[in-house]
């Protein structure tokens, strides 16, 4: 439905759905970052080889359970696309019928322009058409890749003071708030 609150035609709930399975990036995380740590702590090893696998990994935990929801993109793109043809010409019907009534004064007798609900149901067809036009082509949030990120990432903040001092860190997260 092209209308949809959630901007991705119903099926935004798939997003939500998709984040639960951050408890999985999370387990793989802990295995990552114990491995890490183990290796700070007794081998001596610094923080800088493992920099880039655990960014693949962060990479490829969002691609595993979001990369999956990208074959409705077609789907979205073509109910988007019908949509605003749709509506379109709606909305046209609708103002050139507004405006022959009310502008060009072609109001039926006894019919007051206060208290009439043609500027109201004007109002929603353009909040209509604004959701539609609005609508994602993926049905995920930024926000729900965001919260996938930190899940998996939450195992990798132990590691963090074996590596870099915590009065570093310290200063860090408060230039940060700051």
């Amino acid at each position: 439905m092209p209308t949809h609150a959630d901007q991705a035609g119903g099926l935004g709930f798939l997003g939500n759905a998709q984040v639960s399975f951050g408890i999985l990036s999370a387990a793989v995380g802990s295995v990552l970052s114990a491995d890490t740590a183990f290796r700070l702590v007794f081998e001596g090893a610094s923080l800088e080889p493992f920099k880039l696998p655990f960014v693949a990994y962060l990479v490829l935990s969002e691609v595993v359970f979001f990369g999956p929801l990208l074959i409705f993109m077609p789907l979205l793109a073509r109910t988007r696309r019908e949509g605003l043809r749709t509506y379109s010409a709606l909305v046209n019907r609708y103002n050139r019928s507004f405006h022959e009534k009310w502008a060009e004064g072609r109001v039926p007798e006894g019919e007051s322009f206060l208290g009439s609900s043609d500027i109201q149901s004007l109002a929603d067809l353009g909040n209509s058409f604004g959701m539609i036009r609005a609508m994602k082509p993926f049905p995920f949030r930024a926000q729900d890749i965001i919260r996938m990120a930190v899940i998996a990432a939450l195992p990798a903040i132990p590691v963090l003071p074996l590596a870099v001092p915590v009065g570093d860190i310290l200063r860090i997260l408060a230039k940060a708030l700051l």
